[in-house]
Order: structure tokens, then sequence, then C-alpha cells
């Protein structure tokens, strides 16, 4: 067999292992349509997982900020209790 010859039957064999696995996934790979859908699906995929970091993130944020000015809030009301309750005396 020369190098050609393999080269073919390799490219030929990993082309059907490829198609035979994305057609036990469910993905019709028949035609070009139906593999430029299968990558728009995966590119909406891409694109909410960004999106659902992205809005972890803020989540956390939020969180972290709202129990800090609670923090911060609650030290000045004790403290102005403390100041008030001195000068009624």
């Amino acid at each position: 067999m020369t190098e050609q010859e393999v080269k073919r039957v390799a490219r030929e064999a990993a082309r059907c292992a490829v198609q035979e696995t994305f057609t036990k996934l469910g993905v019709d790979m028949s035609g070009s349509d139906s593999i430029i859908e299968v990558q728009q699906d995966f590119a909406w995929l891409r694109k909410r997982r960004l999106l659902e970091g992205k809005i972890g993130t803020k989540a956390r944020l939020t969180i972290v900020t709202t129990v800090i000015g609670l923090v911060i809030t609650g030290a000045l009301a004790a403290f102005w209790a403390v100041l008030w309750g001195h000068g009624n005396h």
C-alpha cells in the first residue's frame, strides 16, 4: 500500500467514525444545512454558558455588597444609638 492509499484509508475511516459518533448523538450529518444548524446550536449553548457565568458573578457581587452594606448600616446604627443614648443622660 502506498503512502497516498494509507492516507486515503485513514481519512475515510476517520470520516466514518466521526459521522457514526455524531449520528449516535442524534446529529444529522447528511448535509451542510444540518451541520450549520448544529454549529448554531453549539454557538447558542456557548453564549448561554457565558451569560450564566456573568449572571452568577453579578449575583455574588450583589450579595456581598448587600451584606457589607448591612454590616456598615448596623455598625452606624449602633454607634448612633450609643451617641444618642449618652446625649439623654
